[in-house]
């Protein structure tokens, strides 16, 4: 009796191992047009989904055999979020995983048991040669290693398959981990809170600084201020940052006109990010001036369809606007974050071609047939500066205004202006992405502009605000500010006496119910 029941432990043990071992190396996969699940059993359950900014993964059970599901999104799903709801919705797509995830999760139990049956065959010729008698018949020898074989797998692939049945953990998404920027995206709730509470702080300085800033400037040269028609607000990549209250006192304080946004709004490209986040939406209607925003690459269709509901904005994508008496010609970034396209850092030279194909698309759909040479619009908008370039030379717009990288910069030249805005959200939460050479966390600095244009609709000064995205270390401010004169040539004599007038002869000042309209040109 014991020698029978250490062989059915020694063959069904080696029926295990020939089942798992072939199970785990040997990958299943099944894929269609949006997702690809790969599969291999081990030990414990486990699904992981990598993804470019880290890998989140989550246990299926409590203990017990189970397998390791890999799921690839190979184009962006339709992600949803009900407003104020932590929980992300994947309307249709979860039926979809599950179907790939059972095809493969069967294939590699077909593995198990193929490995199973291998293994207990093999396990089973092992204990004939050990305890087999010699009165017995190779025939019966072969007989007793088939089937003993065959019910030692039948034993591993149901004591698998209930094994993995009977663990199951039905609270399975508590326990999700992740690594990299991911692991930042996971708490993106508590981090922005903490940021959004710190930019309410920074409102009343930032106030401050720009109405000091207006002081100097009109000391330095009072004319030069009288000259000023239309001032633009400048700002990008706010990456789910509110800081609207910040802008709404710089927009009051310095006699904004209207604000351009190139892009970037949220950070992940799903649909819930901003219909989430009423304060966002509250923050650009509360602005009181227009607010002329593209796609970037981290704002989806669900941002863009938000975006189209507010009653201040101005949602550009191969369109001309006119504000103020300047044209603004604005178009979508044509790339979307983690929808599996060229990666910038890998592909730099095939995600610029693809950001001046979209701007060449655009001004080719205008068309100027009656005009070949006049210029499309006063400013050309778009997110990637590849593309903003592109934009500009094409359509002869003499001011350029792009964002995405992070990092304010600009060029002068004799017939335009290249204007890259830095973050006015810090980069959102990966403003704790960067670091110094101990390892410290660096965050990004802040920065938005001010672009005043004179009345024959020429710019003739930028202010750029740059500062610390740190509370603490708000007195160390870095403040540039520089004045471009791109046209050499006086005004045009009506435009220059209307100029001289408004500064002699301010009138008086509008209430707040009735704001300033000012215009050029």
């Amino acid at each position: 009796m014991l020698r029978t029941l250490l062989g059915v432990i020694v063959v069904v043990g080696a029926a295990f191992a020939g089942g798992l071992g072939l199970a785990s190396t040997w990958e299943s996969t099944a894929a269609d047009d949006d997702y690809r699940v790969s599969t291999r059993l081990i030990a414990r359950s486990q699904v992981e989904i990598p993804t470019n900014i880290g890998t989140a993964t989550f246990d299926t059970h409590a203990w017990g055999p189970g397998g390791r599901f890999a799921v690839s999104a190979l184009s962006l799903p339709p992600v949803e979020r009900a407003s104020g709801s932590p929980f992300i919705d994947l309307p249709g797509e979860l039926a979809d995983i599950r179907v790939l995830a059972l095809e493969t999760a069967l294939t590699s139990l077909q593995k198990f048991a193929g490995g199973a049956l291998a293994g207990g065959l093999v396990g089973m010729l092992a204990w004939q040669g050990l305890v087999a008698s010699g009165a017995r018949s190779r025939r019966s020898r072969l007989l007793a290693v088939l089937v003993g074989g065959s019910a030692a797998a039948a034993l591993a692939v149901a004591g698998w398959g209930a094994g993995a049945y009977l663990t199951f953990d039905e609270e399975f998404g508590d326990d999700l981990q992740a690594d990299g920027l991911l692991a930042i995206g996971l708490s993106a709730d508590e981090l922005l809170g903490e940021l959004n509470s710190r930019d309410q702080a920074y409102a009343g300085y930032v106030q401050s600084l720009a109405t000091y800033i207006d002081r100097l400037r009109t000391e330095a040269s009072p004319a030069e201020t009288a000259d000023v028609a239309v001032r633009v607000l400048l700002v990008s990549d706010v990456h789910g940052r509110n800081v609207y209250p910040q802008l709404r006192s710089v927009i009051e304080s310095q006699d904004v006109d209207f604000v351009l946004d190139a892009g970037d709004l949220v950070q992940w490209g799903t649909g819930f990010e901003l219909s989430a986040r009423p304060d966002i939406v509250a923050g650009i209607e509360s602005l009181g001036v227009p607010y002329v925003w593209v796609k970037g690459n981290h704002d989806g269709s669900g941002t863009v369809a938000e975006m189209e509901e507010i009653a201040n904005t101005v949602v550009l994508d191969g369109e001309v606007t006119e504000l103020a008496g300047l044209s603004i010609l604005g178009v979508a970034d044509p790339r979307l974050y983690q929808d599996g396209g060229p990666v910038e850092a890998e592909n730099p030279d095939e995600v610029a071609e693809m950001e001046r194909q979209a701007a060449a698309d655009a001004v080719a759909a205008l068309g100027r047939p009656d005009q070949p040479d006049a210029p499309l619009a006063d400013l050309a908008l778009m997110h990637h500066p590849a593309g903003a370039r592109e934009l500009g030379e094409l359509s002869g717009a003499p001011v350029w205004v792009s964002g995405h990288t992070h990092e304010p910069a600009q060029e002068v030249e004799d017939d335009h202006v290249d204007l890259t805005v830095g973050t006015t959200g810090a980069a959102g939460i990966r403003t704790f992405k960067g670091q110094d050479e101990a390892g410290d966390v660096v965050p990004t600095p802040q920065s938005f502009d001010i672009l005043d244009f004179g009345p024959t609709c020429r710019p003739v000064s930028l202010t750029r605000f740059t500062y610390p995205d740190v509370l603490s270390d708000a007195g160390t401010a870095r403040v540039t500010y520089e004045t471009i004169r791109l046209d050499e040539e006086p005004a045009d004599d009506e435009a220059e006496q209307a100029a001289e007038e408004a500064a002699e002869d301010p009138g008086e000042a509008p209430g707040d119910d009735a704001p300033a309209e000012r215009s050029c040109g």
